[in-house]
């Protein structure tokens, strides 16, 4: 066995049976003399897949594996290991009437992940995913995305889905066949609508794909309680680990962090914290499995205050930014198959503390950044071209790709917030809007909506310890629960399961300060403390990992830069 576990767990493959049923009449079956495992296939290992391979061959009188064909196949890539394994495998003939003869067997292949340290349940999981093609045709290949854990239920659960993989390698048209678990049914149908796949092709050129995708669990019964449940007073309070402080940053605040299709994170840009600017062309790769960083391409231009776009082809647009005073317009292309950046062209204005946001065909709205104009690139002629005016001048702006294919465009400025429609390519002003504020924090929910997180109050002075919620049903907002903190320059991401942590920041100009997470429950819509940091973080980044713990990185406090920890969430 050889392959390189993912997401920080420990992966390791069992072959649970290798069972062979002889179709024939003879004396004896066929039996196993020698086995090879096969390799895990990186698209199963990543998406957490655990599923059987059935294979029909016949064992010839060489005592190898002959017509080999797939009887019933798993998808994500198992079914060609399973194949290429059966290859070499060594058999003692079967016999018939006392003479060695050929006779058709059965082989199963399980394939199973033994996870440690997941806070996602995948025990008992089983899936399959098929697109029945025609002869020719490469099948689709899921590059970003994995299973959904277990929900806490009791019991078997299965899930049954129709979808098509278009030519861009979107979930298209998904359907529900048959469901057992209808909370698990909605869960499962956010993650297959965020999967993104390199799509099905024949002769190099892409096509849609029609699968089936299957997903069951079995758990056990949940055993009776034995004894009276402790109040909630008299339980221990929990507390969660500490963070892992990782070493090896190259000092740096302003910068960029994207969490590439494999798992790793890209750290790119920003400056080393002083009194004046000091930015950098550094670039560098967390692996989230050794938890090293590790130098990779340095950027054509050293920049902060950039922002970084990962594109559908898993390639990262860097644009604009700052050096010195010197707003920039040049963007590059950070290649992950490479580690290297290459120069694209410019954007039509020069801008920085702007917001970009992946559009569903997979273009990139850019807008803001002390401008009201707009621009968009195309991944596929590798161009910007002039998009819609904004209603209003916006600096410190965020720009959040909402699940309906729109863009809610919120932040600094005079007018009320907007809504970009990428059908139309209009620009729209939002009829009742949250309060002014600025370098706040606005995350995507699992439910479509918008956490709005923080931020000072513009030109009022002081932070917010304030939170609302968009709306994109009925495009208004609402207050929610209040944060213990009023902190501005922080960072948030959304969790695996569902909730937000928000980290860092600064408080009463105390930069830095804040050492105590909050986490944003939505089905409470209230605050809870949550991990404190090691280190003190402004102008920092939040990634979340694909095992559900959190990298939080650099700084643009003072002997902070170089600091990167990795928070364990329990």
């Amino acid at each position: 066995m050889s392959f390189r576990p993912v997401s920080g767990l420990i992966l390791v493959f069992v072959l649970l049976a290798a069972l062979l049923h002889a179709q024939g009449t003879g004396d004896n079956p066929p039996s196993v003399i020698e086995r090879h495992e096969p390799e895990y296939s990186a698209e199963a290992a990543r998406a957490f897949v655990q599923s059987t391979v059935l294979l029909s061959i016949v064992v010839g009188e060489d005592g190898k594996a002959h017509d080999i064909k797939v009887a019933e196949a798993a998808g994500f890539g198992l079914d060609e290991k399973a194949i290429e394994a059966i290859g070499t495998w060594i058999f003692q003939p079967g016999t018939k009437d006392g003479h060695p003869a050929a006779l058709a067997a059965n082989v199963e292949m399980n394939f199973h992940l033994q996870v440690r340290n997941a806070t996602e349940d995948h025990s008992g999981q089983f899936a399959r995913l098929n697109f029945p093609l025609p002869p020719g045709t490469v099948h689709p290949e899921l590059i970003a995305g994995k299973l959904p854990g277990n929900r806490l239920a009791t019991g078997d659960q299965a899930l049954r889905f129709r979808l098509q993989v278009d030519v861009d390698g979107l979930p298209r048209n998904i359907a529900v066949l048959g469901s057992t678990d209808k909370v698990w049914e909605q869960q499962v149908l956010r993650v297959i609508r965020a999967w993104r796949f390199k799509p099905a092709s024949v002769e190099g050129a892409a096509v849609a794909a029609d699968g089936i995708f299957e997903l069951a669990h079995s758990a056990p019964p949940e055993p009776e309680p034995m004894f009276m449940e402790q109040a909630e007073s008299d339980r221990p309070q929990r507390r969660a680990p500490a963070p892992v402080q990782i070493a090896g940053l190259v000092p740096r605040g302003n910068h960029t962090a994207t969490r590439l299709a494999n798992g790793t994170v890209l750290l790119a840009g920003g400056a080393a914290p002083g009194t004046t600017a000091h930015e950098t062309a550094s670039a560098q790769i967390f692996d989230p499995v050794t938890r090293t960083i590790a130098n990779t391409g340095n950027m054509v231009t050293a920049r902060q205050g950039h922002t970084a776009t990962l594109l559908k082809d898993g390639t990262v647009l860097i644009a604009g930014g700052v050096a010195g005073t010197r707003p920039l317009a040049s963007a590059e292309i950070f290649d992950p198959s490479t580690g290297r950046f290459s120069a694209i062209g410019s954007m039509h204005e020069a801008r920085s503390d702007h917001a970009a946001a992946l559009l569903q065909d997979g273009r990139v709205l850019i807008c803001g950044g002390g401008l009201n104009s707009t621009e968009i690139y195309d991944p596929r002629t590798k161009a910007f071209s002039p998009a819609g005016q904004l209603r209003s001048t916006r600096g410190s702006v965020q720009a959040i790709a909402l699940k309906d294919g729109r863009v809610l465009i919120v932040g600094a400025g005079i007018g009320p917030a907007e809504v970009f429609n990428p059908e139309s390519g209009a620009f729209s002003e939002l009829d009742g809007t949250m309060p002014g504020r600025a370098v706040f924090s606005a995350t995507l929910l699992d439910s479509g909506q918008v956490l709005i997180a923080g931020g000072s109050a513009g030109d009022k002075g002081g932070e917010r310890a304030n939170a609302d919620i968009f709306d994109p049903i009925v495009n208004t907002f609402h207050s929610t629960g209040s944060p213990a903190s009023a902190r501005s320059w922080h960072a948030a991401v959304l969790l695996s399961g569902g909730k937000v942590l928000v980290a860092g920041g600064s408080a009463g100009g105390r930069e830095g300060t804040l050492a105590q997470t909050e986490i944003y429950d939505p089905a409470s819509q209230t605050f809870s403390p949550g991990p404190v940091l090691a280190g003190l973080h402004i102008g920092h980044t939040v990634t979340l990992l694909e095992d559900g713990s959190v990298l939080v990185a650099g700084s643009t406090e003072a002997n902070n830069g170089s600091s990167a920890e990795l928070l364990i969430l329990k």
